[in-house]
């Protein structure tokens, strides 16, 4: 066996180790993983001329361990599709997986925990007071902060009148994420890749191309998500409160009381519900076709 095959099979083996060690990602990120490290070898024998055994020791121990390098990618893989998942499961797994190698990434997992923790807890504690209002909330007083049921008399409950903002964002919102993600994938990449090379900076890059693209979109989307918003009747009943009703709520209410004046005022309330609504959709769809026009 000559030296070329020797120091060729010590490579093999490097990168056989350095796959195993990597075995729970995709196979195609394996592969371009290890042409990757391959390559790097490569470069590095061409850099330092005829390739010897010393010379291939110094690049492997360079490049560290396999058992050192995979958790990097690993972390770098699962990283990657935390950035892009809103899956609770996903994005903490990654974190997870980045706290072993970060002390930022620490400090990131157990903000995350706590945050899951406390929206969690607020959840629960929104669907239990749809049943039981008067019981069950968010409660400030004495000094503490307590979600669930108090027994604190002299405590005050936070978690009420921004059920409904919160309901009607939850059902207007996916209008506003649908008229800006057709825009967004219509972007060229070159475009950031242009605004890039000519020094902008990711922050300049963004506001120039993306920022601009989405102005008229985002306006659209907001208009007819407060359309929306305005006509909202069903979540809106389950969890306005006294003090926190809309306008639909209110015309309900006073078509439900006899005598020609309620109705009056509900028709009056009806007519401005129309007006506004009418004047939002017009607006809304100015500046979508404007939008498209440009």
């Amino acid at each position: 066996m000559t030296q070329a095959e020797r120091l060729q099979r010590r490579i093999d083996a490097y990168l056989a180790e350095l796959r195993r060690c990597l075995g729970e990602l995709p196979p195609e990120e394996v592969h371009d993983i290890l042409q990757e490290i391959r390559g790097h070898i490569l470069e590095r024998t061409e850099a330092s001329g005829e390739l010897t055994e010393e010379r291939l020791v110094s690049i492997l121990k360079a490049l560290g361990r396999p058992e050192e390098i995979a958790p990097l990618y690993q972390v770098d893989s699962v990283v990657a599709k935390a950035r892009t998942s809103l899956s609770p499961r996903i994005v903490m797994r990654g974190i997870q997986r980045w706290s072993v190698v970060s002390g930022w990434g620490l400090v990131l997992f157990v903000l995350g925990i706590v945050g899951y923790a406390t929206g969690g807890s607020l959840m629960l504690s929104a669907i239990a007071k749809i049943i039981s209002p008067d019981r069950i909330g968010a409660w400030v007083g004495g000094g503490h902060f307590s979600i669930g049921t108090v027994s604190d008399p002299g405590s005050r409950d936070v978690l009420g009148w921004w059920l409904v903002p919160l309901g009607h964002a939850l059902v207007a919102v996916p209008f506003v994420v649908r008229a800006l993600l057709g825009v967004l994938r219509a972007i060229p990449a070159d475009l950031r890749a242009a605004a890039a090379t000519l020094g902008a900076s990711p922050v300049r890059t963004w506001w120039e191309v993306d920022a601009r693209a989405m102005r008229r979109p985002l306006l659209a989307g907001v208009g007819f998500s407060a359309a929306i918003s305005l006509g909202e009747f069903g979540a809106t009943t389950i969890l306005s409160r006294s003090g926190t009703e809309t306008l639909p709520i209110a015309i309900g209410r006073l078509l439900g009381r006899a005598g020609a004046l309620p109705q009056a005022q509900a028709f009056a309330m009806a007519t401005i519900l129309l007006l506004l609504t009418t004047v939002l959709v017009v607006a809304s769809g100015v500046h979508e076709r404007a939008g498209i026009d440009a």
